[in-house]
């Protein structure tokens, strides 16, 4: 077996597929139970930063696959490595192909309204504001009305221990 065969990360599927997999499951998901934060947003805004990030997202992809072509290396990673490139968009970015696939994503996502496909990130929830949801002693919108002050005490009492303990120590 010649040294190359063994450079071979083994990949169980084909990495390009993966960005396509998430949007095709997204826009299932989002056609049978539709959220509607990105909907919300004004249409032509939506959409041109929708077509900024795909755009560059290609484009990052496109700069890691032709220098990776200039360096004499092999693009599909289930080939062997040839070389290692650490120029260019590589010196920002590890992985520029994931990278611009991930960000080409992210346009689509936002310009078609795709929230399934790249679910938002939310403040975590304290349990006694899940409990009162639960049990129908709070509503949705009182719970998002008392989560920014509930955050806001928590930091307060974090600075305070924090404060306590610095004194204690001197």
């Amino acid at each position: 077996m010649a040294e190359n065969d063994k450079d071979v990360p083994g990949v169980i599927i084909f990495p390009p597929l993966i960005p396509l997999i998430v949007l095709v499951v997204g826009v299932l998901l989002d056609w049978l139970v539709p959220m509607a934060w990105l909907g919300g947003i004004w249409l032509p805004l939506r959409v041109v930063v929708g077509v900024v990030l795909f755009v560059g997202g290609l484009w990052i992809m496109q700069s890691g696959r032709n220098l990776m072509r200039r360096r004499g290396t092999n693009v599909r990673p289930t080939q062997p490595t040839l070389s290692l490139v650490t120029e260019g968009i590589f010196a920002r970015t590890r992985n520029p192909l994931y990278v611009g696939g991930l960000v080409a994503l992210l346009g689509i996502v936002i310009g078609f309204a795709l929230e399934w496909a790249f679910p938002p990130h939310r403040k975590p929830c304290p349990p006694s504001l899940r409990r009162g949801v639960a049990r129908g002693a709070l509503s949705r919108t009182e719970v998002r009305r008392r989560l920014p002050r509930l955050q806001e005490e928590r930091t307060a009492l974090r600075l305070q221990a924090l404060t306590a303990r610095s004194v204690a120590a001197t």
